[in-house]
């Protein structure tokens, strides 16, 4: 038989052995189906100069109907040649298919056999599935970007010059993610490239300019649909900027992150590619251009070129506010101006950065304004000041200059009132002050004259002295859905110090990241717009004085403490968690040595130190000194007591023998409130067995009358002493609910409060299962049966003694289902709804004979056949167990009792004091 030469364009030497002769010796796996197999077979033997079918494996081409990774692995490791069903047909009909092999194993082309495959930016085990499917698929495996035909796989963009992507990009090469390859491989045939071209910007980390609000509203669903990912400076590979003036492309520049300008983002999105950041698409060196006509005249600076021409930097890092300006024309023109020489332009009075206010015009009379008058910081001028900073080409001397007299008078200016779209005269017709450029929404017929054109000193004085209406104030909104202030609004009101307002936005941009709606304005704007809570200094501020029924006032130190612990606190759990009445630090409280004592449980150490350790800041800014548990009696001057009842009966009588001052917690409180040292007479803790604990020694939350929800409304729930102990939120998560909470302290106490609901015994305790049976039957015969199911008591196995057992055996069966674990009103708190009585049922069910149910025994077998001394053992063993269980039973009880003490005196134990 004839051979035939045929040697393919391949670097792999097995493969140019196993091809370079015909015809083929093929071997057909079990796999393959009869029916194909006999097709092949009979389309084999019609060309048998071409191909041939064998029965043995060894050493001829193996072909398979399918490819796995696994079978193809092991017949690798066998050294087995292998080829795809599809690809053996074709080579029947087309024997030069030979010579475009690239690599074995080949199913058969499905991809251009002359393309090539690069990728990029893969993890290892995509790159690696990458390339086994290209292979397959008939592709060359390329790890150079140097051929024209072909495709880029990878997951991500890059900006880098030479990168794989760009490198591709200049080669016009179509770039697509892995999921192309994917495709391709599970249809067996060529799919659309368009369908998985890699977004325009996937993976790429972008920043903007927190302060243009408007850019990141514009572009942020754009960057999302195209793949880019919002991030912080440190962290993003191109920051999008308006200009090189942003103090944001100087940082950039710093670390050596790309800048561009919004223009390269709409290009990108337009042709679908990232492409690279040069010629129109860097930043602008000044956007006067951008913002003014062409041949639009600049007065005496000549046209818009003119004026592009001879820009310079003397008033870089300088921040001039126009809002004073009476036209929206002047502040366009000073806009120019100032953009010329690389100063920056604001609207906002508050901005801390401003270092110039222009006015159109200086008048002799003195201008409200809302910007702090700092001299050293601010200058007041005229506009010609920054018309001959243009025209010398430096900084003019503002002394030479007109400067305008002002008054810092926030409720008083008109100018800012009509931008945040208010009415300073109340009182009289509506004012006509209203933002430059744009028609007033109240102007009557007859008012031609835009308020904007009247001279700040023709505005009427008597308008001055009108109290002034709510204006709209700031919002800034969160930049994080997760924290301890998800969802929640608060308002941010800082004196007027320079220290005070340095720590304003570092407040805002914690409240922020940790999910607040943070509101910032007069404490009018801020009582209007209804925040839960204002954030304000350490001492109460007299503006905020008349505000204090409407607003709940809480200080920094309130913000701390839950963002360190995750949880919002109470105001009133620590004392400098709301604003003191005077003045910090309290001048009296100079000299104090305060020790805490009996803060908490020993059971949960940690929050008894976190505990201590809030008190003691409220200590030190009130201007006393905290010491510890290893000073001496001669170095203390306070002992005082946040827990009375804990309080150590020797640490006590050591007090009242050096005449140390022994004091509750509400000591500390009422000084810090009321700015000022209280009498300590007053607060004297008397002995640690009879004093009781004041809501305030126990860190306490009054409880929101106000439900939240209705799930228990009408109801009434009656919560044990262990109950309570066990968990401290359970009065406060039935009330939330809608419930009426109760507590008691005995089971006769529980037996007189159930009565007044209609829950009376049905017989004397002497006949107990005959009058229970005959009340079973009375309930399942009378219509008119007494309705309790709304009525609730919640108990624990440590509440349950004889009294309440015989009690609950006298009742009848309608009402022994009230009775039911503390797991119950969990359960219905979490689920929000009332949840069925009898799966929490917590006390035994007597049988039909009166006797309650007999537990099986469970404990350990005892053997006749047992030591003397094991015995003496075992039984100690049992009574050290049953003493330390009656110990935790009574300490248990205690605190329950001193708990629904508190509770009576309308005060509920937080979480941290009293949950275990």
């Amino acid at each position: 038989m004839e051979q035939r030469q045929l040697v393919p364009q391949t670097s792999e030497p097995n493969l140019r052995g196993a091809l370079s002769t015909l015809p083929l010796s093929l071997f057909l796996t079990p796999k393959i189906s009869p029916d194909r197999a006999a097709a092949f077979r009979e389309l084999a033997s019609s060309r048998p100069r071409y191909a041939r079918i064998v029965d043995v494996e060894e050493g001829a081409i193996s072909v398979l109907p399918d490819f796995e990774h696994e079978e193809i692995s092991a017949l690798e490791r066998r050294r087995c040649r292998i080829i795809g069903l599809p690809f053996a047909e074709r080579l029947l009909h087309d024997p030069s298919s030979v010579e475009k092999i690239n690599a074995l194993p080949l199913y058969d082309f499905i991809l251009p056999p002359e393309s090539s495959v690069c990728h990029s930016a893969l993890p290892p085990p995509v790159k690696l599935r990458c390339s086994v499917l290209a292979k397959w698929m008939g592709a060359r495996i390329s790890d150079e970007m140097n051929f024209a035909k072909g495709l880029l796989v990878t997951v991500r963009v890059s900006l880098h010059p030479r990168s794989k992507y760009q490198e591709a990009l200049a080669r016009n090469v179509p770039i697509v993610r892995p999921s192309f390859l994917e495709a391709a491989w599970d249809s067996k045939e060529r799919v659309s490239v368009e369908q998985y071209a890699l977004p325009a910007l996937s993976g790429l980390a972008v920043c903007f300019d927190p302060r243009h609000a408007d850019i990141i509203d514009q572009y942020r669903w754009k960057l999302a649909e195209h793949g880019a990912v919002m991030e912080p400076l440190n962290q993003a590979e191109v920051v999008i900027v308006k200009d090189v003036f942003s103090p944001l492309y100087e940082d950039a520049q710093k670390i050596g992150i790309l800048c561009a300008p919004p223009l390269w983002l709409d290009r990108c999105f337009q042709l679908r590619r990232c492409v690279p950041i040069r010629g129109e698409l860097e930043v602008p060196k000044i956007q006067s251009i951008g913002s003014t006509a062409p041949g639009q005249s600049l007065g005496s600076f000549g046209d818009a070129a003119a004026f592009q021409h001879v820009c310079n930097g003397a008033l870089l890092g300088s921040v001039l506010c126009l809002l004073y300006l009476p036209s929206a024309d002047d502040r366009n023109y000073a806009k120019q101006l100032a953009w010329k020489c690389g100063a920056f332009t604001t609207l906002d009075p508050h901005d801390r950065a401003i270092t110039h206010v222009l006015f159109k015009a200086v008048s002799k009379m003195s201008v409200n304004v809302s910007v702090p008058v700092d001299e050293d910081r601010i200058s007041f001028l005229d506009i010609s000041w920054l018309e001959s900073c243009v025209r010398e080409r430096r900084r003019a001397p503002e002394e030479k200059h007109s400067q305008q007299l002002v008054n810092y008078n926030p409720t008083c200016d008109h100018v800012h009132a009509a931008i945040l779209g208010r009415n300073i005269n109340s009182t009289t017709a509506p004012n006509h002050s209203h933002i430059p450029g744009k028609a007033s929404l109240e102007a009557r017929p007859s008012d031609t004259v835009s308020a904007s054109r009247v001279p700040l000193a023709d505005i009427a004085p008597a308008r001055v002295h009108q109290p002034p209406t709510i204006g709209k104030p700031m919002i800034s909104m969160p930049t994080s859905e997760k924290g301890v202030f998800a969802g929640a609004r608060l308002g941010v009101f800082i004196g007027q110090s320079a220290q005070e307002q340095q720590r304003e936005q570092g407040l805002v941009d914690k409240l922020c990241a940790h999910g607040a709606t943070v509101i910032r304005g007069s404490p009018e704007a801020i009582a209007e717009a209804q925040p839960a809570w204002c954030v304000c200094c350490d001492t109460l501020e007299p503006s905020l004085a008349n505000f204090q029924s409407s607003l709940k006032l809480a200080t920094g130190w309130w913000v701390n403490a839950c963002i360190a612990d995750g949880i919002q606190h109470s105001r009133a759990s620590f004392p400098h968690f709301k604003p003191c009445q005077g003045t910090l630090p309290i001048p009296e409280m100079n000299g104090c040595a305060i020790r805490l004592a009996a803060v908490g449980s020993a059971q949960d150490p940690a929050q008894t130190f976190r505990k201590r350790e809030l008190l003691g800041e409220a200590v030190q800014l009130m201007g006393a000194k905290v010491v510890d548990q290893k000073a001496t009696w001669r170095e203390i001057t306070h002992m005082v007591c946040v827990v009375p009842a804990l309080v150590d009966p020797k640490q006590y009588e050591g007090a009242l023998k050096r005449d140390k001052h022994m004091v509750s917690i509400k000591w500390l409180f009422d000084s810090f409130d009321k700015g000022s040292r209280q009498r300590e007479e007053v607060y004297v803790v008397k002995s640690p067995q009879s004093v009781t604990a004041s809501p305030e020694g126990q860190m306490g939350t009054p409880i929101a009358k106000a439900s939240n929800f209705t799930v228990l409304a009408s109801y009434h729930v009656f919560i044990s002493p262990c109950s309570l102990a066990s968990n401290g939120k359970l009065p406060c998560q039935a009330e939330q609910l809608g419930a009426e909470v109760h507590t008691w302290r005995s089971a006769e106490e529980l037996q007189a409060a159930l009565a007044a609901y209609g829950i009376t015994p049905c017989g004397s305790s002497g006949d107990n299962s005959s009058s229970r049976l005959a009340a079973d039957k009375d309930d399942k015969d009378s219509s008119t049966a007494t309705n309790v199911s709304n009525v609730i008591v919640l108990v624990e196995k440590e509440d349950v003694s004889t009294t309440l057992i015989a009690y609950v055996n006298m009742l009848a069966a309608s009402q022994r289902i009230i009775f039911v674990s503390p797991a119950w009103l969990a359960e219905t708190f979490s689920q929000r709804r009332s949840l069925p009585l009898e799966a929490f049922a917590a006390l035994p069910v007597p049988d039909a004979e009166g006797q309650a149910a007999k537990r099986q025994r469970t404990g350990e077998a005892r053997y006749a056949w047992q030591s003397a001394a094991s015995k003496s053992l075992t039984q100690l063993s049992e009574e050290t167990r049953a003493m330390a269980l009656h110990s935790k039973q009574t300490h248990k009880l205690s605190e329950g009792l001193r708990l629904a003490d508190l509770h009576r005196e309308g005060a509920t134990p937080s979480s941290t004091a009293s949950g275990r």
